[in-house]
């Protein structure tokens, strides 16, 4: 198989740099590089620039293009590894399998991503916590990737024995920018450790070379990774283990798809909870010994360079099977052949159309209304007529939906939903021993499950989605039951109960068995406003919603049952990132934390 490795070089010897990641590929891989920076060394291009430069028919753009039409056509694959520079519409003119890879999601994927990767054969997603955005694009041919570390940006693997047992002078460090995304994070992390070494953009230690992080990094136990956002993504997450560092990482979640926690990293989901973890191995040299080894045998068997490259050779083959050139290409026109309608031209007269058309609904209802004589009255309550206030759903008890979503060739499970149940575990805390009400398909579980030290209780009534989850997501900490049944044993920590408040009829009866069950529960809800608009109070278009509510209508419900309730959301629902809400706030879903349960 043979791979054009396209990339951007940002910097002086990053080509060099990405010649080394493919100067190691497998033998039975030919890698060869081609640089798609426009003026390297220089920065990617935004979506809009690069739209407008293919549009305008820029001649560098399109020399660049020509050039790499010209030599992709001896390669089977072209992988874009930065997930830039690259139009979808040049695409048609590559024989290639051509594969989009990006590990810059979600920051840039508004100029990055979203407008490009549901062009590509298939895509390789950097950021664990991003399957959803992809999917959501209608991207079909989706994979994880870990990022690529240069062999000479680590030890090698011979030299693993001395630099584990190695005296170690340096308790903690951290080297990574402190941005406007992870600020107050770092900052408080670092100010209850005052000795912490952190180096880079925004640290007053400035930046460390190459060569002094490489030997900071073999004498420190200690190595904290804190993302801007959802993750884990980036070149740390390989590094601190494969220099024999025990790594404390936060999005405990995703981290626990990538390693072992506990085993092989440490996670958390808080700053606070990553304070006491670093106290703790700080004071536990053995297993900070013993979890650094783990981490860096684990690199060393699935995240080194070649590993990678047989992980992305054997993707392929599954995605492609063996048929990897798909198209006949168009022939690449001339500058001045090319000739590609500009797709904004009809943006004002849409616009204009679609006012006058509400303008002339209103008049004419106006009109009607002045050539009636008598305006209609309402005489209900004259003629002592009962009138309901409101009409909802009847309730479907024990039903989910999953097997009805298979039957009408919807997605099985909703990307936007799976981000949820993503998001929601990052408010697990310390709870052990979880009881789930309304489990469905068991993706809460599954995301909770890498924690092996909690003990999760699902139930779910739907006879299919119960049976699904058993078959596909059974984990030795989790048990999958059909009725709740109280026992002696059934001391939760937590309640969890997600999309489910608003199918339940009885709202009292299903929150007064929710406070008896444990003292902190996480229930979650659309926001009414932002799924059918402000004027649409019900019943929902939706047959299984009973109801639905507005962020302040849930909080206060909620606030009859228990004394303290905060309530989050998420920014973007197919990132699951979650940031604190009011009940004034435009956001959905509502995620609710609730805690002190009345008459506990």
């Amino acid at each position: 198989m043979k791979i054009l490795f396209a990339h951007v070089a940002h910097s002086a010897g990053v080509s060099n740099w990405y010649q080394e990641i493919a100067d190691n590929a497998p033998a039975n891989l030919q890698v060869d590089c081609f640089c798609v920076t426009l003026f390297p060394p220089g920065p990617r291009l935004d979506w809009i620039d690069l739209d407008r430069r293919w549009r305008q028919k820029e001649r560098s753009l399109l020399k660049m293009y020509a050039q790499l039409r010209e030599i992709a056509v001896d390669y089977d694959v072209l992988l874009l590894y930065n997930g830039a520079n690259i139009h979808p519409e040049f695409l048609q003119y590559l024989t290639t399998f051509n594969i989009y890879c990006c590990f810059d999601d979600p920051e840039s994927s508004d100029e990055l991503s979203a407008p490009v990767a549901h062009a590509f054969d298939a895509v390789f997603y950097g950021n664990i916590a991003s399957r959803f955005q992809y999917e959501h694009w209608g991207c079909k041919k989706i994979a994880w990737l870990p990022i690529f570390t240069a062999p000479s940006d680590l030890p090698n693997k011979e030299a693993g024995d001395l630099l584990l047992s190695a005296p170690r002078s340096e308790d903690i460090c951290l080297i990574g920018e402190k941005n406007l995304f992870r600020k107050r994070r770092l900052e408080m992390l670092s100010t209850a450790f005052p000795n912490a070494k952190c180096f880079g953009k925004g640290w007053p230690n400035g930046r460390l070379d190459s060569s002094a992080m490489q030997n900071l990094y073999r004498r420190t136990k200690i190595g904290w990774n804190v993302h801007n956002s959802t993750g884990p993504i980036n070149r740390r997450l390989f590094t601190l283990p494969a220099f024999g560092l025990l790594q404390i990482c936060d999005n405990k979640t995703g981290l626990g798809q990538i390693f072992k926690l506990g085993e092989e990293v440490i996670g958390f989901d808080s700053i606070p909870e990553a304070i006491e973890l670093t106290d703790f191995y700080l004071k536990n040299d053995d297993e900070r010994c013993r979890i650094a080894a783990n981490g860096f045998n684990r690199y060393w068997r699935d995240y080194h360079t070649i590993a990678i490259w047989h992980r992305i050779r054997s993707q392929i083959e599954e995605w492609s099977k063996d048929q990897l050139v798909l198209r006949k290409p168009l022939k690449f026109p001339n500058r001045a052949a090319l000739d590609i309608a500009r797709p904004y031209g009809h943006a004002v007269s849409t616009k204009t159309s679609s006012i006058w058309r509400k303008m002339n609904k209103v008049a004419q209802v106006f009109k009607r209304q002045r050539n009636d004589p008598v305006l209609s009255l309402d005489e209900r309550v004259y003629l002592g007529e009962k009138v309901p206030s409101y009409f909802e759903n009847s309730e479907m008890k024990g039903v989910n939906w999953a097997k009805e979503r298979l039957a009408n060739g919807d997605p099985f499970e909703w990307p936007n939903i799976l981000a949820l149940n993503w998001a929601a575990t990052s408010l697990i805390r310390n709870a052990q021993k979880i009881v789930e009400i309304g489990s469905g398909t068991g993706p809460f579980a599954e995301l909770a499950s890498f924690d092996i030290q909690r003990e999760i209780h699902c139930f779910e009534e739907d006879d299919f989605a119960r049976g699904w989850a058993e078959k596909n997501r059974a984990y030795t900490n989790v048990q999958y039951q059909k009725f709740f049944k109280k026992t002696s044993a059934s001391d939760y920590d937590l309640l969890v109960s997600l999309d489910v408040f608003e199918h339940v009829n009885d709202m009292r009866g299903f929150l007064d068995f929710c406070k008896s069950l444990a003292p902190r529960a996480i229930l979650s809800t659309p926001n009414r406003i932002l799924v059918r608009g402000i004027h649409d109070m019900g019943p929902p278009a939706y047959p299984p919603h009973v109801r639905e509510f507005t962020p302040g209508e849930f909080y206060w419900i909620l606030k009859q049952y228990y004394r303290q309730v905060s309530l989050y959301y998420m920014p973007n629902v197919y990132v699951p990132w979650l940031e604190p809400m009011t009940v004034l706030t435009n956001g959905t879903p509502i995620i609710a934390e609730c805690t002190e349960p009345y008459g506990s």
